[in-house]
């Protein structure tokens, strides 16, 4: 089988005439690939990677929060997840901008939440789960970027909570406690720290609500 001839080579082997070609209709194909031409060919010092990140961001509520502004009964996962990838190799030339999608995709969906706990709905459990799969994703970059827990610490301790899920809370202490085995991660979900036990009290006596602390994240 004859070997490829990479991609690099191939545009640097054009003129500028039939480069200009490629690249328009390469841009045509979809938005997000004239995004990803414009950062790539512009100077870093000229790139607004925010602006990016903010266009993601508003694109992700779209998924999980409807025009009505009332959360979606079923939250378009498959599509957000679709576009963290999209903009993780829009970013591609920015890592530390890359790594951050997968943040901004967790603060929209808990944003999405804060929204239908305001307006007593039930919350969709396969969002509070997509949401935790997502901040695993991002905990794990941190693992390899620990620098992103300066950079970003402010905004991963905002997702934490007080309430019943955890998970976020025993992610985030397992980084602050240096744990860089992705074992520590998965352990830290299953742990006493991910979950908050609540008492319920009725006039026939307590019940207690607990959860499955083991319960599958993959999809």
């Amino acid at each position: 089988m004859a070997r490829s001839t990479p991609l690099r080579t191939l545009l640097r082997d054009l003129d500028a005439d039939a480069l200009r070609e490629v690249l328009t209709a390469v841009c045509a194909l979809a938005p997000l690939n004239r995004r990803y031409v414009e950062l790539y060919l512009s100077a870093s010092d000229a790139v607004d990677v925010s602006a990016v990140l903010d266009e993601a961001r508003r694109r992700f509520r779209l998924c999980f929060v409807g025009t009505n502004g009332r959360v979606r009964a079923r939250p378009d996962l498959r599509r957000a997840r679709d576009l963290v990838r999209e903009y993780e190799r829009v970013l591609g030339e920015h890592p530390a901008a890359a790594a951050e999608v997968a943040l901004v995709y967790a603060e929209a969906a808990s944003a999405a939440i804060d929204i239908a706990d305001a307006d007593d709905e039930n919350i969709p459990r396969t969002l509070s789960d997509a949401l935790v799969r997502m901040y695993l994703e991002f905990a794990r970059t941190v693992q390899a970027r620990p620098a992103l827990l300066t950079t970003l610490g402010e905004r991963m301790r905002a997702l934490e909570s007080d309430g019943y899920d955890r998970r976020i809370n025993a992610v985030n202490a397992a980084l602050r406690r240096g744990q860089t085995d992705p074992a520590a991660l998965d352990a830290a979900l299953r742990s006493s720290e991910a979950y908050h036990v609540v008492y319920h009290r009725f006039s026939f006596g307590s019940f207690i609500r607990s959860a499955d602390p083991g319960a599958d994240l993959t999809e």
